[in-house]
């Protein structure tokens, strides 16, 4: 692969696994590319099957796309070209015999089957060296699962015995509801397996379109100029990003948001204006969600708790320890336990009843419409003002995955955000509908809908 000219990804999808020494090549080892359109992920996995094909000798694989025509048409036509970019040469040096669907190389006799994923049955059967899915978002789960199975060692040849086993896929992504964002991504999505992904590593590396140094930026500058904003869908064709592409409640949240705490335009934490929004939960997690202004407007989303069985002390415990170490002012809290704020009050924590109107993105007056301004805001060179601590992963997760309910069959459907995963969300919408009704740079607590019953205004005031 000396000569092959590799950027990106490349360089480190074929290096993953590989040995460096006299060691075996790591064995059980599961890679996935997944890169925007251009974005070279197809030819990364067509170099990966030519170096393994090349580095063990009569080792056995299968290569898979969804259909023929994709396998003919796309996925042999870039591993020729990476057979001939390594110097192999058709009929001299390899072999590929349509009728049967093999690709032999004839200095090793290595033999890759070509197959589609329509009938994923007939993937079961051969003892494998090693597999390659392209395109697998198109792909069934049962046909990664058959592969899988079939990376074992051979009962025939020791050559075949001592490979090691491995299946790399290379696709655009397509949703976080798909079962290679589950596999590859267990942490970042909350749906459950048909069964576990077994034994191994996995691995996942992303690809953008813009890394393409051969016409990628053509492509993304196209595409972007047609859409006129990076939007989740062109995250998900130009950046390779799983995303939700319709229905999301807060669609322009991105990346950019997300900046290192050192980074942040202040000197000091005690410089802000920190309050914190709590959402209650047991078998679904509580989160407690510290969040600041300044006196430029900007937003910090500074730190917090995202956390499933715990009780109303251990809670009140947490929210003790982020008062104490961020001078919290006031806890919007939670609406629907009025117990649990009145076991905090009594606690000595400024806890009030938070404004739970949702509203709408198109209305800045009330909760997701306030928090769609904040991610809105600009300063005059374009920049964000919202900053969030890229550590709060949970965060991103919920934001990434907060969707509209379902209104099919509606005339005018109403933006109303789907009862589920929410915690962060509401947490978020609590504090921020609170900053929203009081400036930071006022003294004196206003007279709020929020107020709980028989609690003094100057008790919470700011």
């Amino acid at each position: 692969m000396a000569d092959v000219q590799l950027f990106g990804f490349q360089k480190r999808f074929l290096r993953e696994g590989r040995a460096l020494t006299d060691q075996p090549a790591e064995d059980m080892l599961f890679l996935l590319a997944h890169g925007g359109r251009g974005s070279g992920k197809t030819t990364g996995g067509a170099l990966r099957t030519t170096d393994y094909m090349l580095t063990h000798p009569k080792s056995l694989g299968i290569i898979t796309a969804p259909t023929i025509p994709m396998l003919r048409d796309s996925t042999l036509v870039t591993l020729k070209g990476a057979l001939e970019a390594v110097g192999l040469q058709p009929e001299r040096d390899y072999e590929y015999k349509s009728d049967y669907g093999a690709l032999t190389i004839r200095q090793t006799g290595s033999v890759a089957l070509l197959r589609s994923t329509e009938h994923p049955d007939r993937l079961r059967g051969p003892s494998l060296s090693f597999f390659w899915m392209d395109e697998p978002r198109d792909s069934p789960y049962i046909a990664f699962q058959n592969l899988q199975f079939g990376l074992r060692p051979s009962g025939i040849g020791v050559e075949q015995r001592n490979h090691p086993h491995q299946g790399w896929l290379t696709t655009t992504p397509n949703g976080r509801k798909h079962w290679l964002f589950r596999i590859f991504y267990p942490d970042r999505s909350n749906l459950e397996l048909e069964s576990p992904p077994g034994a191994g590593r996995y691995l996942a590396y992303p690809a953008k379109t813009l890394e393409n140094p051969f016409g990628g930026k053509r492509i993304y500058d196209m595409m972007l100029a047609q859409e006129g904003t990076m939007n989740p869908f062109l995250k998900q064709e130009l950046d390779g990003e799983f995303v939700i592409v319709e229905g999301l409640v807060y669609p322009t949240y991105s990346s950019q948001f997300e900046v290192p705490v050192k980074s942040w335009p202040l000197k000091a934490l005690g410089d802000l204006h920190i309050i914190a929004g709590i959402d209650f939960g047991w078998r679904s997690p509580a989160c407690i969600l510290v969040y600041g202004s300044d006196s430029h407007n900007n937003r910090y989303i500074i730190d917090g708790l995202y956390r499933s069985r715990l009780t109303d002390d251990e809670l009140i415990a947490k929210a003790k320890a982020f008062r104490k170490a961020y001078n919290i002012r006031v806890f919007a809290c939670d609406p629907s336990d009025p117990g649990w704020i009145a076991s905090a009050r009594r606690a000595g924590l400024p806890a009030i009843r938070a404004y739970n109107r949702k509203g709408s993105r198109s209305d800045y007056s009330y909760g997701i419409g306030a928090c769609t301004a904040v991610l809105s805001r600009r300063t005059l060179d374009n920049k964000p003002k919202l900053f969030v601590n890229p550590s709060l992963t949970w965060f991103r997760n919920e934001i990434e995955e907060y969707t509209e309910a379902s209104t099919s069959g509606e005339l005018n459907p109403p933006e109303v955000p789907k009862k589920s995963a929410d915690h962060a969300m509401d947490a978020w919408r609590y504090a921020e509908s609170y900053l929203s009704l009081h400036k930071p740079e006022n003294q004196r607590l206003r007279q709020l809908p929020m107020r709980i019953k028989g609690v003094r205004r100057e008790e919470v005031a700011v």
